[in-house]
């Protein structure tokens, strides 16, 4: 399994909605797959606190991050533009 490249998720991270959500699905490897990132693309990745890190740099606010029983992730951001707005 390759872990997709910091750059990748970077370069889709300035495209991102103003506000939304990313679910991260955890398999039985311990890997986490989201889909939610860009149009039929899967990123696959050892931690989605990696996102939520990149997301802050990138000047979003997280408003959720959150673990559900399965060990699967949810994390819901803002964009600081509407926060500040």
């Amino acid at each position: 399994m390759t872990l997709t490249p910091r750059i990748s998720i970077a370069t889709m991270m300035t495209v991102l909605p103003l506000k939304g959500e990313i679910f991260f699905k955890k398999d039985k490897e311990g890997f986490f797959t989201t889909s939610d990132l860009g149009p039929k693309l899967l990123i696959t990745l050892k931690s989605p606190a990696e996102i939520a890190q990149m997301l802050k740099e990138f000047n979003f606010m997280i408003d959720e991050h959150t673990v559900d029983a399965d060990d699967n992730e949810l994390i819901r951001y803002t964009d600081l533009s509407l926060v500040n707005a």
